[in-house]
């Protein structure tokens, strides 16, 4: 019992390392305006949207701040069509949702500035509580059902988001936001 459980908390401890490892990863990556930037000319995004890739890009920038709590609304002033807009995220239900994401990220990312003490202490537990001669098989299996976890979900909901986007991205929104007016829009 003692080395299930102690392969229980290696197991969370390398998913709880491995999520905020990705978290992370995630976070630099939307910090690069410039390579955000250049996916936006990629893509042509700015003939679909009829905003500027300067004023798009403006806006992402915003609403990343605002996702990171550097600015208190995601107000932002651009030309939409060649016409001057006051308030590109006027609608009250993108509004309310961006302050749900906001909530979510900085709820993310305290938790990835907790991840490693927590895994920490897991690994630690895992150790002492599993006997003497078995440690280093039961900490390996350990890793690798946490590593494969991790991957299998990551696997799933990348193959998920390839084939259909939109019911990902709609299933992901009602699972995450269950009360949003984003189910509305």
């Amino acid at each position: 019992m003692r080395n299930s459980f102690g392969k229980l908390c290696v197991t969370i401890a390398t998913i709880v390392l491995l999520f905020a490892a990705a978290f992370f990863t995630v976070s630099l990556i939307l910090r690069d305006s410039d390579a955000i930037e250049q996916k936006y000319k990629e893509l042509n995004v700015t003939a679909q949207v009829g905003v500027s890739t300067p004023d798009l890009s403006r806006a992402t920038v915003a609403l990343l701040d605002y996702m990171h709590g550097d600015r208190v609304n995601i107000k932002v002033e651009a030309k939409v069509d060649g016409e001057d807009v006051a308030d590109i995220f006027w609608h009250e239900k993108e509004i309310v949702h961006m302050a749900e994401v906001q909530t979510l990220w900085l709820g993310l990312e305290a938790f990835t500035k907790l991840a490693a003490p927590v895994a920490a202490v897991l690994m630690l537990l895992g150790f002492l509580l599993i006997e003497r001669g078995k440690k280093r098989a039961i900490l390996s299996s350990g890793l690798f059902w946490g590593c494969g976890i991790f991957g299998g979900v990551l696997a799933f909901l990348g193959i998920w988001a390839v084939l259909d986007f939109s019911s990902f991205w709609t299933v992901f929104h009602f699972i995450i936001f269950p009360k949003s007016l984003f189910q509305y829009l």
